[in-house]
């Protein structure tokens, strides 16, 4: 959308230097879109991705916060703020950075609940019930679950420092690695009689 813009204000003929700053500054803007969305939504997340408690918390409060400050005003306020995508404006860092503050928080807690033998320990049986993707209420409350599973996460954290809780005693088989061909048997030490 960006570029198709650019182009039609470039057919405009525009007074070189003034369209060159708004090149510069949206090259700028679009630097900081991209750097905030791949630290904000992707950076260190494979580190929850197995447990359910952290994951969870992490797509609620994701998920809510992209329909707070990207779909509703595209969809509710003015279609043509899609050319306006997330951490693309000016003072979008303190939005990145308060996102980064709860990922960095529940990638630490993942990583703490590993070092315990407790990652994963909620799996069982579980499945998010979200409440639903909509532009109305159901936002608000998507978020006020995921803070909530925050908020748990962070007390039974805490928590693991004064009671130290016991490894699960079963945990989630890792499976070999399939052969890819049969001349890889003969370097593994492996018969086919």
């Amino acid at each position: 959308s960006w570029s198709v813009e650019m182009i039609r204000r470039g057919l405009l003929r525009p007074e070189p230097a003034a369209f060159q700053a708004q090149i510069d500054d949206h090259n700028r803007r679009y630097r900081s879109y991209m750097r905030c969305l791949f630290e904000s939504l992707y950076l260190d997340k494979y580190a929850l991705m197995g447990d359910y408690d952290t994951m969870t918390t992490s797509m609620l409060i994701d998920t809510a916060l992209y329909y707070l400050f990207v779909a509703i005003p595209v969809y509710r306020w003015s279609a043509t703020r899609v050319l306006v995508p997330p951490f693309y404006q000016d003072y979008a860092e303190v939005g990145n950075r308060l996102i980064s503050f709860y990922r960095r928080r529940l990638v630490s807690i993942a990583k703490r609940k590993k070092a315990l033998g407790i990652y994963g320990n909620h799996n069982a049986g579980k499945r998010p019930r979200f409440v639903g993707f909509s532009l109305r209420s159901g936002v608000y409350v998507m978020l006020a679950h995921g803070l909530l599973r925050w908020l748990n996460a962070e007390a039974a954290n805490a928590m693991s420092y004064l009671v130290v809780p016991k490894p699960m005693a079963a945990r989630m088989p890792i499976p070999p690695a399939p052969l890819r061909r049969e001349s890889d048997a003969g370097v593994l030490g492996l018969r086919f009689d």
